[in-house]
């Protein structure tokens, strides 16, 4: 064998070897049995990818897909893998039920994106006119099938759509602050408890550009739907999708700074109970919890833990990399009339600004990110 020819083998090898590690070794293979691919392009880093052989078309169009499905700006999708591929058929290897593929052999690209969280592989054909999302981690493969069949039955039932035309975008896991699973309605009495459970989005193909987002708990044997939205509309129901105009926190309700050694701090207040709650992240990974008394007098129902040292080094990345300082001193109230909602101050060492948890869906996508992550963390103090 050639000197060149070992070092491209070798080359070959290891990236293979890292999309095996990425993805799971079983989907690995799978791939890999269908047709190997002749040449890949990778990202360095964290930089764009810049490659001028993937084209232009091609990239468009998977980054419009992902945005649509998943509710993600286009400007936080880069590419950061892309492969000359040859598809078995028409369908790209990815034919649905009942659809009909032409079985002639399709050159193309398989496409990686990423928002700097999470990762989806896209099939392509030659200018992105056919495109077929494959895999991602935020997708149907992680939510739990009860979960899946409860809120695409209920999508169904609502708008008269059979359940072929239904597909689940994106699945997050989520804690929601109480028994309503974080959508209070008026008059509607919620238990003051943290919920696991999931944040599904379903699509349609008959209209792209409808969007249902459900609240579900672990199982699916509760689901709420929070927002309902269609493109052709600026309005869901529910609350405005656009993000909500935020109004400068007053100064006499400004919280007192970190103190030192603290990375973050969360201030809850409101809900049915009336309760307020203060949880701290220290530097060194403690995370401690109490509840107020009267006149901050005295600490009740305190909770203490420590996470371990990756989730506070992720944490701490993910706030160095929002630039949380643009939202500083800003308040993202409750639409006029809301009731038994909760109040949620945040701060980091850079900035304070709170928002009403029933309007979390409608935050600029920073924020969202941070609260996510915050409160995955804070699901520790009552494992």
């Amino acid at each position: 064998m050639k000197p060149y020819a070992t070092v491209s083998t070798l080359v070959l090898t290891g990236i293979l070897s890292l999309t095996a590690g990425l993805w799971g070794i079983e989907a690995a293979r799978g791939e890999m049995a269908e047709l190997p691919f002749s040449r890949i392009l990778v990202a360095k880093g964290d930089r764009d990818f810049d490659d001028d052989d993937l084209p232009r078309s091609v990239q468009s169009a998977v980054v419009r897909d992902l945005s649509r499905r998943a509710n993600i700006s286009e400007r936080q999708i880069r590419v950061v893998e892309a492969s000359e591929e040859t598809w078995p058929d028409s369908c790209l290897g990815l034919s649905r039920g009942g659809e009909f593929c032409s079985q002639v052999l399709t050159e193309g690209w398989r496409v990686v994106l990423s928002d700097g969280r999470d990762r989806w592989v896209y099939r392509t054909d030659e200018t992105g006119a056919v495109v077929r999302l494959a895999a991602g981690s935020n997708v149907t493969g992680s939510v739990p099938q009860s979960v899946a069949n409860s809120v695409l039955r209920d999508v169904s039932r609502r708008v008269g759509q059979p359940r072929e035309s239904l597909q689940i975008a994106k699945a997050v896991q989520k804690t929601w602050p109480n028994g309503c699973l974080g959508v209070s309605r008026p008059g509607q009495v919620c238990t003051q408890a943290l919920v696991e459970g999931w944040q599904v989005t379903v699509i349609s193909d008959r209209n792209p550009g409808q969007r249902w987002i459900y609240h579900t708990d672990s199982s699916g044997d509760r689901i709420v739907l929070a927002e309902s939205y269609d493109s052709q509309s600026t309005r869901g129901s529910g609350f405005d999708t656009a993000e909500i105009a935020p109004l400068p926190i007053p100064h006499n309700e400004l919280p007192q700074p970190l103190s030192r050694g603290i990375v973050f701090r969360a201030i809850s207040s409101g809900g049915f109970a009336g309760r307020t709650y203060e949880t701290v992240l220290m530097e060194d990974g403690t995370l401690i919890q109490v509840q107020r008394g009267w006149g901050n007098a005295t600490d009740r129902d305190r909770r203490v833990t420590r996470i371990p040292r990756r989730d506070l080094r992720r944490f701490q990345r993910l706030l160095a990399r929002a630039q949380f300082a643009r939202y500083d001193g800003l308040s993202y109230g409750a639409p006029e009339g809301a009731a038994d909602y909760i109040t949620v101050t945040l701060s980091s060492d850079s900035s304070t600004w709170r928002y009403a948890d029933i309007v979390q869906e409608n935050l600029p996508d920073h924020l969202q990110q941070a609260i996510g992550s915050w409160n995955r963390i804070v699901t520790q103090l009552y494992r």
